[in-house]
């Protein structure tokens, strides 16, 4: 009767092993695609999203603070896989990567669904919700982690907001250099040359911060002739380019 009894309890705990560990092969496979390596294409090969492309970029002012968010992202996602150190800060960066890929997901939507049916390629823009759902495991995994380690909750919410504050922090820079560029269109509109000289400092601080684009933007957009000439000057010295050729490729 044990013996009957003990039988199939050990077939149980076999078949759970065997369980489980398949899961696990499946989160390491899913994790090397979705996390590492289908990520990493993306933000070399980005036809849509930040850069000039077949149909891009969705989001120029993140032409470059945007890849090196999504480097930073993959950067955490290493440094967790490999280490398992700082749980808590790792549990931040990794959910706000989360939530960064989900909506690049959610954007890239309506793009997604026309082109599956060219030749599928719309079927990569569903890679950021894959992303997101990797991120989001090993945030969870590693929150869990910070929890059982024994440290104080105040002090894992605290390494957890340092780690998002972190990993965000290029996400910070496009819309500082827009209110820059604003300022500096409005200043340029009037006729006081000095407001032209602090227009221009504004306007070099945005290009020093990789953010060129916002400064096309706001020409494209902007009703005043005599501050779309002053900006468009001070764009051709600042990068030596046509600031018309640049809106051309952005808005055409």
């Amino acid at each position: 009767m044990t013996e009957k009894q003990t039988s199939p309890s050990r077939a149980d705990a076999v078949a759970r092993a065997d369980i489980e560990r398949a899961l696990t092969r499946t989160q390491h496979v899913l994790t090397l695609v979705f996390g590492l390596v289908l990520p990493a294409v993306c933000l070399l090969f980005d036809p849509v999203v930040f850069r000039t492309g077949l149909l891009g970029p969705a989001l120029p002012r993140y032409a470059l603070w945007g890849p090196v968010f999504g480097w930073l992202g993959l950067g955490a996602l290493l440094f967790w896989l490999t280490t398992e150190r700082a749980p808590a800060w790792c549990a931040g960066a990794l959910g706000l990567a989360a939530l960064g890929a989900l909506g690049i997901g959610v954007l890239l939507m309506p793009l997604s669904i026309v082109g599956i049916g060219f030749m599928g390629l719309g079927l990569l823009g569903l890679v950021p919700f894959g992303t997101a759902l990797v991120y989001g495991v090993h945030a969870r995994g590693a929150w869990r982690r910070a929890r059982d380690s024994g440290r104080p909750r105040p002090a894992r919410l605290v390494a957890a907001a340092f780690g998002a504050a972190l990993l965000g922090a290029p996400l910070a820079v496009p819309p500082v250099a827009e209110v820059e560029v604003r300022l500096a269109r409005r200043w340029l509109a009037t006729e006081d040359v000095a407001a032209h000289d602090r227009a221009r400092q504004l306007l070099t601080q945005a290009h020093a911060l990789g953010c060129d684009d916002s400064i096309v933007i706001n020409w494209y957009h902007c009703d005043d002739d005599a501050a779309s000439e002053r900006m468009e000057a001070i764009y051709s010295e600042l990068t030596g380019g046509s600031i018309s050729s640049r809106a051309s490729r952005l808005f055409d």
